[in-house]
């Protein structure tokens, strides 16, 4: 038998907005979009968070609560609630058999979080213990470089000097060691002895920004990301990843 508990905020009167999840179903699926890509492809590629739906009885559900997201006992993370919230659960397995929706539990590996025991008792007892219902499952991402590539021409299919400018910073995220492995190649021994200096003629940060950013002015964006959200930015370095990702997209559509 399955049980479809419809993600939906505040559908049962008797499920108060303080137990609704902070993760919810639609971060993950669903036809929404961030700019050019899916929310799914933004969460998975940018946030380095995968989820996917697995139904699951409601005794399954409370084992990983208590195994896999506190490391506990049945007795600590199950029973108490059972004996201390008895009158809700009973409450939230009637409206359930009455036909409310409520949120979809879930059980997030990313930071050690879940909701939704509550809910999964109310199951169990309205409907059995082999009853099973949907659980949305929040895994780390371990995407490939090849992935990361794809995923950026996606999301910048017009500008590729843009692409690679955000591969750059994906790559520092999820390969951070061969990072720091190149960096460390690539540094010059100098001589204590020997003088070093730079010839400001032939060298101008300003001029190396503009071979990064290519068409982009800088000054220009940083106006249009302080206009369009509020902030009080002084440099394009100020702002963070995903911000420029978001702002790019619409500083390009204008």
């Amino acid at each position: 038998m399955k049980l479809r508990i419809l993600e939906t905020y505040n559908a049962s009167s008797s499920f108060m907005p303080e137990n609704n999840p902070d993760r919810i179903a639609s971060n993950w699926i669903g036809p929404t979009m961030v700019g050019r890509v899916s929310i799914n492809d933004y969460m998975r590629y940018e946030k380095g968070q995968d989820a996917k739906i697995v139904y699951m009885s409601p005794n399954e559900y409370l084992e990983r609560c208590a195994k896999d997201i506190f490391n506990s006992t049945w007795e600590k993370t199950v029973a108490s609630i059972e004996r201390n919230y008895a009158d809700t659960i009973t409450k939230y397995a009637n409206d359930m058999k009455n036909g409310d929706k409520f949120p979809i539990p879930y059980l997030d590996y990313v930071y050690q979080n879940q909701e939704g025991r509550h809910r999964a008792l109310a199951v169990k007892q309205a409907f059995g213990e082999d009853s099973i219902m949907p659980v949305l499952v929040i895994t780390p991402t371990n995407p490939t470089k090849e992935e990361l590539m794809n995923y950026c021409n996606r999301k910048f299919p017009n500008n590729s000097n843009s692409a690679n400018m955000f591969y750059d910073s994906l790559c520092y995220k999820y390969f951070p060691e061969e990072i720091e492995e190149d960096n460390t190649e690539e540094e010059i021994e100098l001589d204590s002895d020997t003088d070093f200096e730079i010839d400001n003629a032939d060298f101008n940060i300003d001029d190396e920004l503009d071979s990064l950013f290519d068409d982009l002015d800088e000054e220009d964006f940083v106006k249009f990301v302080n206009q369009k959200y509020g902030k009080n930015f002084t440099s394009i370095v100020e702002i963070d990843d995903t911000l420029f990702s978001k702002a790019l997209d619409n500083y390009y559509d204008l």
